[in-house]
């Protein structure tokens, strides 16, 4: 009988509730390792979102500067149709030309016209009154040449935005570091040029005040317009590097 009751007993035993230590550890490390790889991806999706979202703001911005730029050009192509015959009082361009023999910068020649057009495109911070007070006063200290640098720093934004504009619509092809350089190198022209055109204006607000003397001393207005002269094709030979290396360098 009593071993009738141990047979019952030994077919009656049950596994415990809980599980073995060693089946209950690797269900941890496979949940760990579960929300590990959740966590990862979740992470990865996140850098994913942001990098696109910087790639967005790069190429927005980029497009947004083209386009001004394209758009700047643009109008002072058409504003030369509309060039007075005195050339806003600018002699300047009447005593510069091309070399011995050749035309004035004031003709109506295509490479005349667009020299004229670069310097008021350069100089679009200036009025009507201030483009020619600004030939006065270079005149005065004979350095008409510098006129040269506007023309140079036309041509840049010239080449730059006509090899970009048309193709703004496929910068997307480009990765982010590259989108960024082609940026960088893109602003950097438009700022030079913004610099240029805020520092001939000062040069007349100088002058006007007489700042430094240059305007009752012949030979510091000189030396001061010299000095900016040589600032100006610094920052133009600057700008043309710049444009040589995003023409060279950007095919998307």
């Amino acid at each position: 009988m009593q071993i009738l009751i141990l047979i019952k007993k030994a077919l009656n035993i049950r596994l415990p509730k809980n599980q073995s230590p060693k089946l209950k550890t690797l269900k941890q490390k496979e949940l760990k390792s579960k929300t590990e790889e959740e966590l990862k991806k979740k992470q990865e999706e996140e850098e994913l979102k942001k990098k696109q979202q910087l790639k967005n703001t790069l190429l927005n911005d980029l497009k947004n500067s083209i386009e001004t730029a394209n758009e700047h050009k643009e109008k002072y192509k058409k504003r030369m149709k509309e060039e007075p015959e005195e050339q806003y009082g600018v002699q300047a361009f009447k005593v510069l030309n091309w070399g011995p023999g050749t035309e004035d910068v004031s003709a109506n020649t295509e490479r005349s016209i667009r020299f004229r057009r670069h310097t008021y495109t350069i100089l679009s911070v200036l009025d009507i009154d201030e483009l020619k007070e600004f030939s006065d006063i270079i005149l005065l200290a004979t350095e008409e040449n510098i006129l040269g640098a506007f023309s140079s720093l036309g041509g840049v934004l010239d080449t730059a935005s006509d090899h970009l504009h048309p193709k703004k619509d496929k910068l997307n092809n480009l990765d982010i570091s590259d989108l960024k350089t082609l940026k960088n190198s893109f602003d950097k022209i438009l700022s030079i040029i913004e610099t240029v055109s805020a520092m001939s204006k000062q040069l007349i607000l100088d002058y006007e005040n007489n700042k430094d003397l240059i305007k009752t001393d012949i030979n510091k207005l000189k030396s001061h317009v010299k000095k900016l002269h040589n600032q100006f094709r610094e920052k133009a030979h600057e700008a043309y590097n710049l444009k040589e290396f995003i023409v060279s360098t950007y095919n998307p």
